[in-house]
C-alpha cells in the first residue's frame, strides 16, 4: 500500500486485500525445490478454491520438464495466473531459468526506466523451446517485460548527489547510506531480515525501503497488472 511512505512507494495493485506470503528463502539466499513447491501448495490452499495470481521472483537451473516447471504449468492449467522472473543471467541466449521456461507461465524480462531491455535480463532460446510431449520448437520465452531497474555505471560518488537532488522537497527526508550504485533502480519494501545497505531509504530513522534491480523486481509489477 505504500503506507510507510505516505503512498509514494505504493505498488501497482495497491488496493489488494488478500495477500498470501509463503516465505521460501532463508537468510542464506538459497532454497530447495521442495520448499518452493510446498510454498505454492500452501498459498493455493489459503485461497480456498479462488483463482489467484502467483508471483515467483525466483529461479534456478532446470528445464521445462523439471518438477517446478511442471507444477507451475499445472497451476496455470487450473486457472491460476503464474508470473515468474526470467532470471538475471543475460544477455546470453538460452539463459532463462526454471520455472520461467515453463510454457504456460508468464515469464517476465526486465527493462530499465527508459523501457530498454537490461543487459542482465535473461534471454530465451533463439529457436524456441520444446514441450516434453513434442520434439519440435513450439514456444518462446520470455513472454513480456516490465520495469526492473538497472545499475548506474557512472563514476563512484555520483549516486548520492543524484538521489539527494531527486529527493529534495519531500515532506519527510529520505536518506541514502553511503554510496548506492543503484541510481535507476526500483524502490521496494525492505525486509526486516536484510542487513543495512547503501541503497536503503530511511524514513523516521528506519530503513523501510531499499533500491534493487533485477527481473525479481519486474515480476511483481506484472503480477500487479495481471491482478488488476
Amino acid at each position: 500500500s505504500g503506507a510507510a511512505s505516505e503512498g509514494k512507494y505504493r505498488g501497482v495493485a495497491y488496493g489488494t486485500k488478500d495477500i498470501f506470503i509463503a516465505k521460501v528463502f532463508g537468510k542464506s539466499h538459497s532454497t530447495s525445490e521442495d520448499t518452493i513447491l510446498a510454498g505454492l501448495d500452501w498459498g493455493v490452499q489459503q485461497a480456498k478454491g479462488r483463482k489467484v495470481v502467483i508471483n515467483m521472483s525466483l529461479g534456478g537451473s532446470g528445464d521445462a520438464n523439471d518438477a517446478l516447471a511442471r507444477a507451475s504449468n499445472m497451476l496455470a492449467h487450473s486457472g491460476h495466473s503464474v508470473v515468474v522472473a526470467a532470471g538475471n543471467s543475460g544477455p546470453g541466449e538460452g539463459s532463462v531459468s526454471s520455472p520461467g521456461v515453463a510454457r504456460d507461465v508468464i515469464t517476465v524480462a526486465a527493462t530499465d526506466k527508459q523501457g530498454h531491455i537490461t543487459s542482465y535480463s535473461s534471454r530465451g532460446e533463439g529457436d524456441g523451446y520444446k514441450t516434453p510431449a513434442r520434439d519440435k520448437f513450439v514456444y518462446s520465452k520470455p513472454d513480456i517485460s516490465a520495469p526492473g531497474g538497472d545499475v548506474d555505471r557512472s563514476p563512484r560518488g555520483r549516486f548520492s548527489r543524484w538521489f539527494g537532488a531527486k529527493e529534495e522537497g519531500w515532506d519527510w527526508q529520505p536518506q541514502t547510506v553511503g554510496d548506492c550504485r543503484c541510481g535507476p533502480c526500483i524502490i521496494a519494501a525492505k525486509s526486516s531480515d536484510m542487513a543495512p545497505g547503501p541503497c536503503d531509504i530511511i524514513i523516521n530513522g528506519k530503513a523501510l525501503y531499499t533500491r534493487m534491480a533485477g527481473t525479481s523486481m519486474a515480476t511483481p509489477h506484472m503480477a500487479g497488472v495481471n491482478l488488476l
